[in-house]
C-alpha cells in the first residue's frame, strides 16, 4: 500500500480495514445480498476476459453494472455527494438578498450531509449504468515493465476530447468523448471509450496490448486523481519507483473536486440557477494507442461541452421512457455568473 498523505510505502499492509467500512451503505441486508450477486456475475465475466485476453460482447452488461455500482459505493463517492449538497446549500444561501458579500465567509462554514451519503450515490450511479452500454470495451493487457496500480476509489471517468474545459462537467455518463478506466489486476485493466470520438491505432476487437511504460504511467496517474487515501500495488520495485514519480500536487480532497456556478438574474436577485459538476481531471492524456478521430479534432473547444452520445440518450429513453421536460421560468434581461468569493458578476450567460 502507498499512503498518499504520508508519501509512504507500506509493505505487507494488512488487508483488514482496506477499502471497507462497517455499514457503509446502511444496515439493509438486502442491499448487501444484491451487491454480492452482482459481484459474482462480474467476477465470472472478468475472469473470462482475462483468460481470453479480450472482453467479449456478452460480458459487457455484467461489467457495466459492476462499474456503475462500484463508482457509487466508495467513501469518496459519499464524500462527493455531501460536497455537492454543501455547495448547493451555500450557493442558495449566498443568493438570499439578506446575505451580503461580507457574510460569505460565514456561509462558507455551512455544511450539509446526506443521512447515508454512500447509499445515495450508489442509488444514483446504479440507476445510470445502462447509459454506458454504447461505449466500446477493451481489455488492456499490460506488457510493459511497470504494473498497473489501483486506488481505494478505482473507477476513473475522463474526457480527453474535452481537456481544457474547466468550468463545467464533461464526464457525465452520456457525455460525448467519455472514457472509463478500471484496473482488474497488475497486468489487466478495463478501458471503455466513445468510439465515435476516439480510434485505436492497433489491436483486435476487445483487446489492446500496452507495451510502453509511458502509457502505463499515464493510466496509473489517473488512479492518483480519483484516490481517497491510498494506492495499491504488488510491491514490484519498478512500479513502486513509478509511484514515487507521480504528480502528487494534482491530488485533491473530495470537497475540492466539485465545481459550482451560480447565475443570478439581473432583474430578480432572488432567482438563481445553480450548476454543480465534477471538476475535470487536471491532466493531458496522450496514450499511444488511442487518438481523437480527425473529424472531431477540428471542433472548437467551446463547442465540445454539453454534447451527448446519441446512442446513450436513446438507451436511457428506452429504459426510462421519454422524460418530462418542464418549462423553464422566463426571465427578462441577462443572467450573471457570480464569483462565489466576492458576489460580483463574472460574465453574462
Amino acid at each position: 500500500m502507498f499512503n498518499i498523505t504520508r508519501r509512504r510505502h507500506i509493505h505487507r499492509a494488512p488487508i483488514r480495514g482496506q477499502c471497507q467500512r462497517d455499514y457503509l451503505y446502511g444496515k439493509d441486508p438486502g442491499l448487501e445480498g444484491l451487491l454480492s450477486r452482482l459481484e459474482g456475475r462480474a467476477a465470472d465475466s472478468i475472469r473470462r476476459s482475462i483468460s481470453k485476453r479480450a472482453i467479449a460482447e456478452q460480458d459487457v452488461p455484467a461489467i457495466v453494472s459492476f462499474v456503475a455500482t462500484l463508482w457509487g459505493r466508495t467513501p469518496v463517492a459519499g464524500a462527493l455527494a455531501d460536497a455537492n449538497a454543501t455547495h448547493l446549500v451555500q450557493s442558495i444561501a449566498r443568493s438570499h438578498p439578506s446575505i451580503a458579500p461580507e457574510d460569505f465567509a460565514a456561509v462558507s462554514e455551512m455544511r450539509a450531509r446526506h443521512e447515508s451519503p454512500v447509499q445515495f450515490s450508489l442509488s444514483v450511479s446504479s440507476s445510470l449504468g445502462h447509459v454506458l452500454l454504447d461505449l466500446s470495451f477493451v481489455l488492456l493487457n499490460n506488457e510493459s515493465s511497470i504494473e498497473f496500480i489501483a486506488s481505494d476509489a478505482p473507477i476513473v471517468f475522463h474526457n480527453q476530447w474535452c481537456e481544457g474545459i474547466t468550468e463545467m462537467g464533461v464526464t457525465g455518463f452520456a457525455s460525448r468523448g467519455l472514457q472509463c478506466v478500471l484496473p482488474f489486476g497488475k497486468r489487466h485493466a478495463l478501458l471503455a471509450y466513445d468510439s465515435d470520438v476516439y480510434a485505436r491505432t492497433n489491436g483486435r476487437p476487445g483487446e489492446q496490448a500496452v507495451t510502453r511504460n509511458e502509457d502505463v504511467d499515464q493510466i496509473n496517474g489517473l488512479q492518483l486523481l480519483v484516490a481517497h487515501e491510498n494506492l495499491y500495488y504488488s510491491g514490484d520495485p519498478a512500479t513502486g519507483d513509478s509511484i514515487d514519480r507521480l504528480s502528487f500536487g494534482r491530488h485533491r480532497p473530495p470537497h475540492e473536486r466539485v465545481g459550482v456556478h451560480r447565475a443570478v438574474s439581473a432583474d430578480n436577485p432572488r432567482s438563481a440557477l445553480i450548476h454543480l459538476y465534477p471538476r475535470p481531471h487536471p491532466v493531458r492524456l496522450d496514450l499511444s494507442f488511442l487518438k481523437v478521430r480527425k473529424a472531431w479534432r477540428s471542433t472548437a473547444l467551446t463547442d465540445r461541452s454539453q454534447q451527448y452520445r446519441d446512442r446513450a440518450l436513446a438507451l436511457d429513453s428506452a429504459v426510462r421512457g421519454e422524460p418530462e421536460r418542464p418549462a423553464l421560468p422566463s426571465a427578462n434581461g441577462p443572467w450573471h455568473i457570480v464569483d462565489e468569493r466576492t458576489g460580483q458578476p463574472r460574465r453574462r450567460s
